[in-house]
């Protein structure tokens, strides 16, 4: 699925198989969840040094932004299987920098077009310059990468009381984490300009080509 080129579907069902079988690709035991799903459309697992690591897949084949409904739903679909998942958004598309900030607060890893660029540039380079990532992504990097070290920990941080000025650290990592997202998209949204130039400068030159030709 994260291959060199980019994969097309024709319905969402498809969409799912193609993750399932990345999936199973990389070591993973992994299923669609099929018909009332509540949220979850592919469970998936994979035991590493005794371990098993578990997470709740929402797959969204878009042709537009995902906005924070797609993380809502396996937020709550992971809470209704109460099965130890870690709840993940799986799209083709981009995701609003609103939706990445919502999902971080939730802990919903997101594996959006961004991720699946760099991806992609892994495995032609094989160099991973990002080490910030998700579960899902970061056992995914260590098999390409065959890095143990990228296994992340599975134990969820203790809750704690926090004090005026952990809140204080709180809400100022959050407005670097929406700058952070806002500069994403402003990247994604500037290439895909580039593209379209490009797009309407070849548009032009048939249309000249074409007037010099029958003119």
């Amino acid at each position: 699925m994260f291959s060199a080129t980019k994969i097309d579907c024709k319905t969402g069902i498809d969409y799912e198989n193609k993750v399932v079988s990345m999936l199973l690709g990389l070591g993973f035991k992994a299923q669609r969840v099929g018909k009332n799903d509540n949220g979850v459309d592919i469970f998936a697992s994979k035991f590493i040094n005794k371990t098993e690591y578990k997470f709740n897949i929402q797959c969204k084949y878009y042709n537009t932004p995902l906005g924070k409904a797609p993380i809502q739903q396996v937020f709550t679909g992971t809470s209704y299987y109460n099965n130890g998942g870690i709840p993940v958004v799986i799209t083709n598309n981009s995701v609003t920098h609103e939706a990445r900030l919502y999902a971080k607060e939730l802990g919903v890893e997101i594996i959006a077009d961004i991720e699946q660029e760099e991806m992609r540039q892994v495995i032609k380079t094989k160099t991973l310059i990002n080490r910030n990532q998700g579960k899902l992504l970061s056992i995914m990097y260590a098999k390409i990468m065959n890095d143990p070290g990228l296994i992340p920990d599975i134990q969820s941080p203790k809750k704690t009381v926090k004090s005026k000025k952990e809140e204080l650290v709180k809400e100022i990592v959050s407005k670097y984490d929406m700058a952070e997202e806002m500069s994403k998209e402003a990247a994604r949204l500037s290439l895909e300009a580039a593209n379209k130039t490009q797009e309407a400068l070849r548009l032009q030159k048939e249309a000249m080509l074409m007037n010099l030709e029958y003119g």
